[in-house]
């Protein structure tokens, strides 16, 4: 499964940074830490934030999203 989210996560940071845009992992704070230290060693350089963390005043644009699928 481990690489099956890596994969997810490729493809959409792959894209944006083709479209010269910064990747951000957005996720629930329940799981924040485990997929911060997951992600770490292959992608250091993607943010990780929880939900909480985003101000409410912040407008968010979902780009793709992380999935165990195989589309």
């Amino acid at each position: 499964n481990t690489e099956k989210i890596l994969g997810s996560i490729k493809k959409i940071a792959d894209n944006n940074v083709f479209y010269n845009n910064t990747p951000v992992i957005l996720c629930s704070p329940r799981i924040r830490l485990a997929f911060r230290r997951m992600l770490e060693m292959v992608y250091p350089n993607i943010p990780v934030i929880s939900m909480n963390e985003v101000p409410a005043n912040v407008a968010i644009n979902s780009v793709g999203v992380v999935s165990l699928d195989d589309n």
